[in-house]
């Protein structure tokens, strides 16, 4: 039988009588003594403290506070949960493959949902390729990257500048929504400059049976760096069937040209329009082009145009002439030599 009262000489020297203290009050493991003087053993087990992160399936997780450290990894589900000693502010790093991302937890509070991306250079050509098509695909574009900024790109060992003609302006042919960027070569392809006939007929046909369409942008589009090739995506473009035919076709491009209203903000030699004009052709400055040594070269457009003067009876398509106006030329090639322009591509991510 317990002791809860000890006097001495008529003098209280201890009394548990009033205690209220019990085994279900006391961490797990702890000893004390009851009202009654009994020893009791504390039963109570004390909430594990806890950090729960959610994120990417796979990502590493690691909280650190002072000398304190703990990791663990996400499962399929993106969920992560590490147990810690300490209560107060913990700092986590979330990574994932080569992003990273940071953030302050107090533990206690709510969990965390961190997904770690790509961090985003505000100036466009300070930014690798795989990062900016990171951005486009996540619908994350920095306000900071303009219309007429520009970054190069390798293709088939030459050096383009590419630059935004256009932020929110082309549809994704899959119907999920608006491309971020539309991205163009700077110059004209080639080093030196190619030419390309629009077509080996001598009868008028639309932009969708061209020898450009179907045979020189896909060729092109193998030879562009590996991480830009896969991730170009295919956004729905208007075209024309003929000169004398007044509706809007539609087709669904990854490479493209540009039509006449595209870059001049009117229909000029083609029948109608197709397509708005890219803000970055507003400033008529930026519709002449030059080939890698800066020599000033005309562009093909996707645009059908009307028969010329001189060949009535010859089908022609729209281009840029060499000082940055619109122009046509005879869409066949004649004896393997005339009627070639170059060609200036446009693409999406």
């Amino acid at each position: 039988m317990g002791v809860n009262k000890v006097e001495i000489n008529g003098v209280v020297k201890l009394d548990l009588t009033a205690d209220t203290v019990t085994a279900a009050q006391l961490a797990q493991g702890v000893t004390a003594h009851d009202a009654s003087g009994e020893l009791i053993t504390g039963t109570m087990t004390a909430p594990q403290l806890q950090i729960v992160v959610t994120t990417s399936a796979g990502a590493t997780v690691t909280a650190t506070k002072g000398s304190k450290t703990v990791s663990g990894t996400a499962d399929a589900s993106g969920n992560c949960t590490l147990a810690v000693d300490e209560s107060g502010p913990w700092s986590v790093l979330i990574t994932s493959g080569k992003y990273s991302d940071t953030a302050e937890v107090v533990v206690g509070t709510s969990p965390l949902e961190v997904y770690p991306g790509p961090v985003f250079d505000p100036v466009f050509a300070n930014n690798d390729w795989e990062t900016i098509i990171a951005a486009c695909q996540s619908g994350e574009v920095p306000g900071t990257w303009l219309v007429g900024d520009s970054k190069i790109m390798t293709i088939n060992h030459d050096d383009y500048q590419i630059d935004i003609i256009g932020k929110n302006h082309d549809r994704y042919a899959d119907g999920t929504g608006k491309a971020p960027l539309t991205l163009q070569l700077h110059t004209v392809y080639g080093n030196p400059v190619n030419t390309y006939g629009m077509a080996s007929s001598q009868t008028s046909v639309a932009w969708t049976s061209t020898l450009i369409r179907s045979q020189v942008l896909p060729s092109i589009e193998k030879l562009m760096p590996a991480e830009v090739s896969t991730a170009i995506k295919a956004v729905t473009k208007e075209y024309s069937k003929s000169y004398y035919d007044s509706s809007v076709a539609t087709c669904s491009d990854t490479l493209f040209l540009l039509s006449t209203y595209e870059v001049f903000g009117k229909v000029e030699y083609s029948n109608i329009q197709q397509g708005t004009q890219y803000d970055y052709y507003k400033t008529a400055a930026n519709r002449k082009k030059t080939d890698l040594s800066a020599n000033a070269a005309g562009w093909w457009l996707r645009s059908i145009g009307g028969s010329t003067n001189s060949s009535p009876s010859k089908p022609t398509y729209c281009t840029v002439n060499d000082e940055g106006k619109c122009s046509t030329v005879i869409q066949y090639v004649e004896y393997n030599t005339y009627n070639k322009v170059p060609i200036s591509f446009a693409f999406c991510f």
